[in-house]
Protein backbone atom coordinates (compact mmCIF):
# COMPACT_ATOMS: atom_id res chain seq x y z
CA UNK A 1 0.00 0.00 0.00
CA UNK A 2 1.22 3.49 -0.79
CA UNK A 3 0.24 6.61 1.17
CA UNK A 4 -2.28 8.96 -0.41
CA UNK A 5 -0.51 12.08 0.82
CA UNK A 6 3.13 13.13 0.40
CA UNK A 7 3.28 14.16 4.09
CA UNK A 8 2.60 10.62 5.30
CA UNK A 9 5.15 9.28 7.77
CA UNK A 10 5.90 6.22 5.67
CA UNK A 11 6.78 5.32 2.09
CA UNK A 12 4.94 2.01 1.83
CA UNK A 13 3.11 -0.57 3.89
CA UNK A 14 2.82 -4.26 2.99
CA UNK A 15 0.27 -6.66 4.45
CA UNK A 16 0.97 -10.40 4.57
CA UNK A 17 -2.19 -12.48 4.43
CA UNK A 18 -2.82 -16.14 5.20
CA UNK A 19 -6.27 -17.69 4.94
CA UNK A 20 -7.78 -14.22 4.61
CA UNK A 21 -6.23 -12.92 7.85
CA UNK A 22 -3.41 -10.43 8.37
CA UNK A 23 -0.39 -12.32 9.72
CA UNK A 24 2.26 -9.66 9.14
CA UNK A 25 2.81 -5.99 8.40
CA UNK A 26 5.92 -4.34 6.99
CA UNK A 27 6.27 -0.56 7.14
CA UNK A 28 8.93 1.24 5.11
CA UNK A 29 9.54 4.67 6.62
CA UNK A 30 11.10 7.85 5.27
CA UNK A 31 14.39 7.12 7.07
CA UNK A 32 14.91 4.00 4.93
CA UNK A 33 14.05 1.79 7.87
CA UNK A 34 11.83 -1.27 7.73
CA UNK A 35 9.52 -2.15 10.60
CA UNK A 36 8.23 -5.73 10.65
CA UNK A 37 5.25 -6.74 12.76
CA UNK A 38 4.20 -10.39 13.06
CA UNK A 39 0.78 -11.49 14.31
CA UNK A 40 1.12 -14.62 16.43
CA UNK A 41 -1.94 -16.42 17.76
CA UNK A 42 -2.14 -16.45 21.53
CA UNK A 43 -2.75 -20.04 22.59
CA UNK A 44 -3.83 -18.91 26.07
CA UNK A 45 -6.07 -16.08 24.85
CA UNK A 46 -8.92 -15.22 27.13
CA UNK A 47 -11.70 -12.73 26.68
CA UNK A 48 -10.77 -9.14 27.48
CA UNK A 49 -12.54 -7.47 30.37
CA UNK A 50 -13.29 -3.77 30.83
CA UNK A 51 -10.88 -3.81 33.78
CA UNK A 52 -8.04 -4.74 31.37
CA UNK A 53 -8.26 -1.16 30.04
CA UNK A 54 -8.41 0.72 33.34
CA UNK A 55 -5.36 2.70 34.38
CA UNK A 56 -4.61 3.61 37.96
CA UNK A 57 -1.61 5.93 38.19
CA UNK A 58 1.00 5.12 40.83
CA UNK A 59 0.97 7.09 44.06
CA UNK A 60 2.74 10.44 43.85
CA UNK A 61 2.34 10.82 40.09
CA UNK A 62 0.88 14.12 38.90
CA UNK A 63 -1.94 13.56 36.41
CA UNK A 64 -2.77 16.27 33.86
CA UNK A 65 -6.45 16.38 32.92
CA UNK A 66 -6.88 18.06 29.54
CA UNK A 67 -10.70 17.88 29.59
Amino acid sequence: LLPQYAQAGFLALELELAAGKVVGIEIFDRSSQRIEIRMVPDEDASALEQSDFEFIPPEGVEVFDAS
